[in-house]
């Protein structure tokens, strides 16, 4: 699409969404609000390039809770493969769509994710050397 077609489709959009009285956001499955310029900045996104990085910004969520989780008994539970460390990296060092400082409310957030990220790269080391 071409900008001046990107951009009407955003007012459509938009003027869709301002009309309304009571919708001012986007509910992903009951989980958590999507803020509607969270939304326009992912279709606008999504219309220069076809990519869809909706499932990257629940990503990041599902990362935060994890790494809450994890403070708790069973936290040597949550596993994740290598692969999907590398991908979870990538997200909260801003090196896909994300800017990861405008998701996390506090800055503590990110240290405690990127620690937790930290705790099940060892716990892959580790098992490694475990034969089943």
């Amino acid at each position: 699409m071409k900008k001046n077609e990107i951009n009407a489709t955003i007012k459509v959009v938009r003027d869709f969404f301002d009309s309304s009285e009571t919708f001012h956001s986007i509910t992903m499955s009951g989980l958590y609000t999507l803020e509607f310029n969270v939304f326009i900045n992912a279709f606008r996104h999504y219309l220069k390039t076809g990519e869809n990085v909706l499932d990257q910004y629940s990503d990041i969520h599902y990362l935060y809770w994890d790494t809450k989780k994890s403070k708790e008994k069973y936290s040597n539970e949550i596993v994740y493969t290598n692969e999907q460390i590398e991908y979870y990296e990538q997200l909260i060092n801003n090196k896909l769509f994300w800017d990861i400082d405008s998701i996390y409310d506090n800055p503590n957030d990110f240290v405690e994710v990127n620690t937790f990220l930290q705790e099940r790269k060892e716990i892959n080391s580790k098992m490694k050397g475990v034969k089943k």
